[in-house]
């Protein structure tokens, strides 16, 4: 958790699937980008990163997201920012996704569809998937930040976190230039054979 990490410099390689700590004295070379990030409350519990989102030719949506190491999807958008720059009605074909245990919060329901653009620290990524909820609580509900920010975004960076005052560099990983997700139907299958002797749908 946060408590290990705190005040450290940590550098996260999705490519090698590892995470270490660095001297608190250490400074990224040219080939990372830095980004300004900020902490949501006093205890530097959950850092904030930037991220510049473009819905279509119109909508542009400069944010403020969580950083959710422990999110397997890509970019959820809180309901109050979805309903600000209404979302519904700018991706008219959104796919609706109900999840009965969709983490700490419990029950969600998001909508998802593919974006024109993402730009996180000038790199951008082209026509990824983007959800956007319409929770009433748990973390998407949160109106201090737009949305978060999980894995399926992260892992295509190279990553340096100073936990210390915030600051962020990355830089293109093996995955950044990978095809985003098919657009899908919906319909997620979970295998759970080994536990269950069973596919949950």
């Amino acid at each position: 958790g946060m408590n290990m990490v705190k005040d450290s410099v940590v550098e996260i390689s999705y490519d090698d699937s590892y995470m270490r700590f660095l001297p608190s004295s250490f400074t990224p070379d040219d080939s990372y980008t830095h980004i300004h990030g900020s902490f949501l409350d006093d205890n530097h519990s959950r850092l904030i990163m930037p991220a510049k989102l473009t819905i279509d030719d119109h909508t542009v949506i400069d944010g403020r997201f969580l950083l959710d190491t422990g999110a397997g999807t890509g970019i959820i958008i809180g309901a109050k920012t979805s309903g600000k720059y209404l979302l519904s009605e700018k991706l008219p074909n959104a796919k609706l996704s109900h999840l009965a245990n969709g983490g700490v919060g419990g029950e969600t329901r998001d909508y998802f569809s593919p974006i024109k653009e993402i730009e996180i620290g000038g790199y951008k990524i082209w026509n990824d998937i983007i959800y956007f909820s319409t929770d009433d609580k748990g973390a998407i509900s949160d109106d201090r930040y737009d949305g978060i920010i999980g894995n399926a975004i992260l892992k295509r960076y190279d990553i340096i976190i100073n936990f210390s005052n915030g600051d962020m560099y990355i830089r293109p990983s093996s995955y950044f230039s990978l095809p985003s997700p098919k657009y899908s139907t919906g319909l997620t299958l979970t295998r759970r054979n080994k536990s269950y002797g069973a596919w949950v749908v």
